[in-house]
């Protein structure tokens, strides 16, 4: 019972202390007025450098596995969590790298195991449908010649009604390169 009391007795004090320097009162708007503004840091730009960099690396990550024939872990990394968690911070240019890095990975392994390419297609579609969206020549260059690799590809081994399509995007990759 006496630490009970002595317990109550403590927070009384405390209490009190605190009310005599101003710190659990209420604050004027007297008060309010003498704050100084802390000025914010937008650090929105140093991240998506960050984010970039994050994409870049994984990428030259897996295309290191994709030559040591480490197929499977080259996808494992570029469909990690950590890249789903930042893929909306990435910026458009980096989620087409992204796109392009995969689609190419599944390009390479449908070659090698031989199964069929619309994961890789589906990747290089989305990698299209943003660089339409921000005019980049250089990464429309790459993502044409990507899909003109996997449409041909798919052609050859698949289905050779795709072919044309695959040449329209090679041409395409070849005049937006010479432009350049």
């Amino acid at each position: 019972m006496k630490r009970i009391y002595l317990l109550i007795l403590f927070f009384l004090i405390f209490y009190a202390a605190n009310i005599s320097y101003g710190i659990a009162a209420e604050p004027t708007s007297k008060d309010l007025t003498n704050i100084p503004k802390i000025p914010l840091i937008d650090h929105q730009e140093e991240l998506k450098k960050h984010y970039g960099e994050i994409v870049n690396t994984l990428g030259k990550i897996s295309e290191i596995y994709l030559y040591e024939a480490r197929l499977n872990d080259a996808i494992k990394l570029l469909n990690s969590d950590i890249l789903d968690i930042l893929y909306k911070e990435l910026s458009a240019e980096d989620r087409i790298r992204l796109h392009l890095k995969r689609g190419k990975i599944l390009i390479h392994k449908s070659w090698i195991e031989f199964t069929g390419l619309d994961d890789s297609i589906k990747e290089l579609n989305e990698a299209e449908r943003i660089t339409r969206q921000i005019n980049n020549k250089a990464l429309s260059g790459e993502v044409f010649n990507q899909l003109g690799i996997g449409l041909y590809s798919k052609a050859f081994f698949f289905d050779s009604s795709v072919m044309t399509t695959a040449m329209k995007y090679l041409k395409d990759a070849l005049e937006i390169r010479q432009d350049l």
